[in-house]
């Protein structure tokens, strides 16, 4: 039996395979539409994670958008403009395209026209479902409904684990709160998650 602080020699090679995919920027920039299964399924928090953990990598080449409260994240660009609104810039999605190599959207469960324009342009889409999966195939209806062929789809299991065409990421009480200082106190296993998930869409 393998002593438990042995690392998993599979661990270290989906991290360093993860590593390798995010040792370049993109060729062209990339938009990533984060969508919820349902309301609370968690999309703001790994909105949220993933640009903190491309900005931790490529500072000033990552934006967020789409909610009112946006956390200062070290390397981020925020754009407050609830996609949620009549009031979006119809523009804002192609003018952060030209100005960052990574724009994550927090779509929630928006079902406006704003919400539905950002998931046609998005490059890819990011589905966030609780373990049980609630929601989680009328979100991946309501992706397919309007993205664009060949977009990547990855579906993100709050509290669940990797497999069936699906991400996991853990529980984490990091995440109790969305601030400067999440990845710092996120788990190791966490990190590693966003940082794999991150990977999938570089």
């Amino acid at each position: 039996m393998r002593p438990r602080w042995f690392a998993d020699p599979g661990e270290i090679a989906a991290d360093q395979a993860a590593a390798a995919a995010l040792r370049r920027l993109p060729a062209y920039p990339r938009m990533v539409a984060v969508s919820g299964a349902a309301g609370g399924a968690g999309a703001t928090s790994v909105c949220v994670g993933l640009a903190a953990t491309l900005a931790a990598l490529w500072p000033g080449q990552v934006a967020v958008t789409g909610f009112d409260e946006l956390p200062e994240l070290p390397g981020v660009d925020r754009d407050e403009a609830p996609l949620w609104s009549d009031d979006v810039d119809p523009d804002l999605p192609a003018r952060l395209r030209g100005t960052h190599a990574f724009t994550f959207f927090d779509v929630g469960t928006q079902t406006g026209a704003a919400a539905r324009a950002v998931l046609t342009g998005a490059d890819g889409h990011i589905v966030v479902a609780g373990a049980a999966g609630a929601g989680r195939q009328r979100a991946l209806d309501r992706v397919a409904a309007v993205a664009r062929p060949g977009a990547l789809v990855t579906v993100v299991v709050r509290d669940g684990r990797d497999g069936d065409g699906q991400a996991g990421l853990p529980a984490d009480p990091a995440f109790s709160r969305l601030d400067a200082e999440l990845l710092e106190r996120a788990r190791t296993g966490t990190c590693r998650a966003l940082l794999a998930i991150a990977a999938r869409h570089a």
